[in-house]
């Protein structure tokens, strides 16, 4: 298994795993990561250790260095604005009367642009919304939809187990899920036992039926050959 910290970005960012590049890391030391949107300042959160490759993105990316002081003065500037916007937002929205609700607002790295994700039903005309917020915090403004999924993964949470979401802490990607994955567990059907914070199924009956599945697989091995069966690379008791 690789060596791995678990970073996270903005106050409610999803923890991402990333190789130490020999750094001498450990938790809640501040590190610039490549995203998306550009080199940002994250925070570890976990120190390294060993992560299962089921629990990895399939490209692992590297911490870039520890964050210097001119990394933390901009990572600072943009949590400033990421403190202010959303009660900016939420005014106009209640304002302009729009059929929307705010879930997130994040600045870009240098604090020029704010990306506002919203859950609503359905289409928005929200173009009187971004000019006005654009007029109002100096900045550009990219509005983005997004499902429940991604709703319950921002917000986070505590599942029917005890323990946080697995999109909020470990999860790299969304599976599909289906009832037949209950069923073929033996599972009483009860659609509201198995739903998860964001109101879908939850990810957690993947995982055990694809254990149920692996076993199933050794089991079979065992029976035609008589013999323990070499276990693969990834799979875990």
């Amino acid at each position: 298994m690789p060596i791995v910290v678990a970073v996270t970005v903005g106050r409610h960012g999803a923890i991402r795993y990333y190789e130490p590049a020999d750094l001498p890391l450990g938790r809640d030391d501040m590190v610039v990561i490549d995203t998306p949107q550009g080199a940002v300042v994250g925070r570890v959160v976990q120190g390294p250790r060993n992560v299962p490759y089921n629990q990895l993105p399939a490209v692992l990316l590297s911490v870039t260095r520890l964050a210097t002081d001119y990394d933390l003065e901009r990572h600072h500037r943009r949590e400033e604005l990421e403190l202010r916007a959303p009660e900016v937002v939420v005014s106009k929205i209640e304002y302009l009367d729009l059929p929307m609700k705010l879930v997130e607002v994040q600045a870009d790295p240098d604090a020029d642009r704010i990306i506002v994700y919203f859950a609503a039903e359905g289409r928005v005309d929200f173009r009187t919304l971004v000019r006005e917020l654009s007029e109002i915090l100096g900045v550009r403004v990219h509005m983005h939809q997004i499902g429940a999924r991604d709703h319950a993964r921002i917000i986070g949470g505590i599942g029917s187990c005890g323990r946080e979401t697995c999109c909020r802490t470990w999860m790299q990607n969304f599976e599909p899920v289906s009832m037949r994955m209950a069923k073929d567990q033996s599972l009483f059907l009860n659609p509201a036992k198995f739903s998860g914070s964001c109101g879908k199924l939850k990810c957690c009956l993947r995982y055990e039926y694809e254990g149920d599945d692996d076993h199933d697989h050794l089991d079979q091995q065992v029976h035609d050959n008589d013999s323990p069966p070499v276990l693969p690379d990834t799979w875990h008791s």
